[in-house]
């Protein structure tokens, strides 16, 4: 048998690498022609070997060990060849010839007729031919194994970080490796995807339409079950003109106080901001200061006077456009907020609540009301006058009021006005609708008495006195008086 291997190994040699196995050897066992005298343990006449198993398709982890059935179901004298069949990548590999291995690699072992393979790699994945060449008549016996390697996804990104215009489109793409073929999943790192799902599946996305709430950073996530998911990400830039949110777009203050006037503004490149006061550039006034923090641009007015009050603009541009946003500062009250319900409970009188802004206390309100009736034209306006508004609950800026209206109708509609001043303006007025109670109308309930039972020999009167001092029978007890009567008949 020694001899037998040194003609195998001989003829691997002749190839010029252990990496590779000539598609055909061809073996004298006849001992007429060979390199090499039979020693007396190989039988040439031997019958051909039976493997004890059939081929396999198995299906390991990277990672795992496998183990490749070779063993025939009778001791055979000819000798055992294990090789890694080619594929379009890669040569044929000859593994083992008999006990001797030829590709030196610790993770594989053969004993007993079956190979082993440690700790699989993906590179394993293949097929693999046991086989034994008899006599040079006879086809070689055969087994394949195929081993099919299962690993942890690996994913792409075939998508830079995007830089895009407002209203244009673009499209991420990423691509996954893996066995099974992974799926990949899109989402947003810091929110929802434009869509307003969570996650989108599939090899690309296209963002249409894109504006700043477009703008984030997106990921693309490879998962096939097998270890852990694999994720890139890409940061999507949108550049657009300006967009300003003001806080507030009227602040109500008063000489003394010191107030903020906020402007908050979007852009992509970021924007150069200006303010001005009704059309006009600040001249650098003394109490005034701007202040920049992030997106927040504040116009900061201490010890506010009364050349301060007007209409402000905050102007934003860059190199995409300008924009403007517009701030009124005002001592004028807000004009009155209705807190009452719309339907009063009382029929005769309603009580009117309402809410309203002011730096300077309330010192007055006037209200008025008038009557709408269906299919009738509108009534002129009732002006209940001029009231103290001192005695108000003030939380802040905040003033709450109410006033009882009487004398009014029961089920009917009404239209009230209501301003309120302090002691230097007059808010603009507002008019609300009301009712007062309506009653729905309902019909007594009938009672049933049981009447009461009677003698025959009893006589029942009812006298009633008239304004003259004459006496009638009241007729329906008299009526109760007939019934009783029928029923002992």
């Amino acid at each position: 048998m020694k001899f037998l291997n040194l003609a195998l190994l001989m003829s691997i040699a002749a190839t010029g690498s252990v990496w590779s196995y000539p598609q055909a050897i061809d073996y004298d066992y006849d001992g007429t022609g060979g390199d090499y005298e039979d020693d007396g343990d190989y039988d040439a006449n031997a019958p051909p070997p039976e493997f004890l198993a059939d081929s396999h398709h198995i299906i390991k982890k990277e990672g795992e060990t496998v183990m490749l059935n070779c063993a025939t179901v009778t001791d055979t004298p000819h000798v055992l060849i294990v090789k890694k069949l080619a594929t379009e990548d890669n040569k044929e590999e000859l593994l083992f010839v008999g006990d001797m291995k030829i590709f030196r690699v610790k993770r594989i072992e053969l004993n007993n007729g079956q190979f082993v393979i440690k700790n699989i790699r993906r590179s394993d994945a293949g097929d693999y031919m046991c086989s034994y060449n008899t006599n040079p008549s006879d086809p070689p016996v055969e087994l394949i194994h195929t081993l099919e390697v299962q690993y942890s996804p690996r994913v792409s990104s075939h998508s830079e970080d995007q830089h895009v215009e407002q209203g244009s489109s673009v499209s991420l793409e990423c691509s996954g490796e893996g066995n099974p073929n992974p799926r990949i999943i899109w989402s947003k790192v810091d929110g929802r995807l434009p869509s307003g799902a969570h996650e989108e599946e599939g090899l690309s996305m296209t963002l249409q339409d894109v504006d700043r709430h477009v703008e984030g950073n997106y990921s693309c996530k490879a998962d096939n079950g097998i270890g852990n998911p694999d994720v890139k990400s890409m940061f999507v830039y949108v550049e657009y003109k300006p967009e300003i949110v003001t806080e507030k777009a009227i602040v109500r203050t008063g000489e003394g106080d010191r107030v903020e006037l906020v402007c908050i503004v979007y852009s992509r490149p970021v924007s150069s901001v200006i303010w001005q006061k009704d059309n006009a550039p600040l001249n650098n006034e003394p109490n005034i200061r701007e202040h920049e923090g992030g997106h927040r641009h504040a116009l900061v007015i201490n010890q506010v006077s009364v050349d301060d009050f007007g209409e402000y603009k905050c102007i934003a541009e860059n190199s995409k456009g300008f924009n403007t946003g517009l701030i009124h500062m005002t001592d004028v009250p807000k004009p009155p907020h209705i807190t009452s319900d719309k339907n009063g409970g009382e029929e005769y009188n309603y009580v009117l609540t309402w809410e309203t802004e002011s730096y300077y206390p309330i010192t007055e309100y006037q209200i008025k009301y008038k009557r709408e009736r269906e299919n009738e034209s509108s009534e002129a306006w009732e002006d209940l006058g001029m009231f103290d508004g001192t005695e108000v609950d003030n939380e802040g800026l905040k003033h709450a009021m109410r006033h009882n209206i009487t004398g009014l109708e029961a089920a009917t509609d009404y239209h009230v006005e209501v301003k309120v001043k302090n002691q230097f303006q007059w808010s603009d007025p507002t008019i609300y609708e009301f009712s007062t109670r309506k009653v729905v109308p309902t019909t007594p309930p009938t009672i049933k008495t049981a009447l009461p039972i009677m003698g025959k020999a009893q006589e029942v009167a009812v006298m009633q006195t008239t304004a003259s001092g004459s006496s009638s029978t009241n007729f329906s007890v008299l009526l109760v008086l007939v019934s009783t009567l029928l029923i002992w008949a």
